[in-house]
């Protein structure tokens, strides 16, 4: 056993940013909500039944050996809540005990909320590592907890995986991995404009989020020079605008030939019916990124937006495979109030990617073991992501694009090479 180290942190400059910006979204609710259609299931959750994967064992008897603890931090209140991804891990947890759990072993499964505050994130870190004796983290869905916690993972030798992708500072942390590449969906958006909607003149629309707006326009201006195009106009916005017909002006007078919008679905909202208002639907042309898809986005906008087109690196929650198909099947028995999103997808598979390495140990569960198993994770394969998933690396190379048609969602694009090696 480690010594137990003196607990410090320091607030980097890049959280107090982010903290700036999301302090004007607080008390604002998130728009997205549950899918309206109703999930058919079965009566064995987490057995393989109804052509899904399996919970853990997948034999349907509860786990009742010694706890094992695993933590997350989410930003569930404070701002725009982001709590379904550790919701969605959650209930994937649950799943898992209610079907053998870790080798007979249930899964503790200890939430804070950093409520975007660095001191609140400290000590949240502080209270899993050292009160509740966490194993490893997963499926957190925190922007700031990379930030404030990274260099104390590492002095404590803590691994993560989290179900979204933190700020361009994180990059690199070696005890932190994320489902999901921020890059790879900032590029995704930017391709598909260039690649399949013809366009040379982009505006990009993204929320003031720590350096994340910053990393987003340079990278999307970079890699539309590098093929034939140019961003004519990038407007950062605060969270939780609530009229933005003056930003929709703004881009009308650029004239794009198309539009990226790199925001939550809520400022996305009112960006595009702002941009409704002012008869401007279909021309520019418009893509979103992850952050503006759910599974009820359709209802949300109706047919005047049939034709809008999202990247995602995740498929829609309609679409078939086991991975996908438990997916549903957990959230509708365990997290049914929770939005379906790219967040709760995310915390989803970090979960499952945390169990299914876990089951494969030999010997002791705890910290010292969890941590190296974590890293030396290659090439983990689901049909929720285009390609396989490695520990720690820009292993989502590909996306999809859908487009809101006749009440739903289709299939603009399956999946799509990004960033090289995917």
């Amino acid at each position: 056993m480690r010594p137990v180290m003196p607990f410090r942190w320091t607030v980097p400059a890049a959280a107090l940013l982010l903290i700036a910006a999301v302090a004007l979204f607080a008390g604002c609710g998130s728009s997205s909500s549950s899918d309206s259609s109703t999930t058919a299931l079965p009566a064995t959750i987490g057995k393989g039944a109804g052509g899904a994967s399996k919970c853990g064992l997948g034999d349907g008897k509860p786990a009742t050996g010694a706890a094992i603890p695993v933590g997350a931090i989410a930003e569930m209140s404070g701002g725009p809540s982001v709590a379904q991804g550790t919701a969605a891990a959650g209930a994937y947890f649950d799943c898992v005990n209610a079907n053998g759990g870790i080798h007979g072993r249930p899964i503790k499964f200890i939430t804070f909320d950093s409520a975007y505050n660095p001191q609140q994130a400290a000590q949240g870190a502080e209270k899993l590592i050292h009160d509740d004796n966490v194993v490893a983290f997963a499926g957190g869905a925190s922007f700031l907890d990379c930030l404030v916690n990274g260099q104390v993972y590492q002095e404590e030798d803590v691994y993560s995986i989290s179900g979204i992708a933190g700020p361009p500072e994180c990059a690199g942390n070696p005890n932190l991995a994320a489902v999901d590449n921020g890059k790879t969906d900032w590029i995704g958006a930017a391709k598909y404009a260039i690649d399949e909607l013809g366009a040379k003149e982009l505006a990009i629309v993204v929320a003031k989020a720590g350096t994340i707006a910053d990393a987003v326009i340079e990278t999307d201006t970079a890699y539309a020079e590098e093929h034939g195009a140019e961003v004519v106009k990038a407007i950062k916005i605060d969270p939780g605008l609530t009229d933005a017909t003056s930003v929709v002006l703004d881009i009308s007078a650029a004239q794009p030939e198309a539009v990226i919008v790199a925001s939550l679905q809520q400022d996305a909202l009112t960006i595009l019916k702002a941009a409704q208002a002012q008869g401007l639907t279909k021309s520019p042309k418009w893509v979103c990124l992850a952050l503006c898809y759910s599974a009820n986005l359709p209802e949300l906008l109706g047919s005047a937006w049939d034709g809008l087109a999202i990247e995602t690196p995740f498929p829609p929650v309609s679409s078939k495979g086991p991975d996908i198909t438990l997916f549903n099947q957990v959230m509708a028995k365990y997290a049914s109030s929770e939005p379906l999103d790219p967040f709760s997808q995310g915390g989803f598979l970090a979960a499952q990617i945390f169990t299914k390495t876990l089951l494969g140990m030999k010997g002791p569960i705890n910290r010292e073991t969890v941590g190296p198993v974590l890293a030396g994770i290659k090439n983990y394969k689901t049909e929720m992501l285009c390609t396989p998933w490695t520990f720690g690396t820009e292993s989502v190379t590909a996306v999809r694009y859908l487009e809101l048609s006749e009440g739903g969602f289709k299939e603009a694009a399956g999946c799509t090479p990004v960033l090289s090696g995917g």
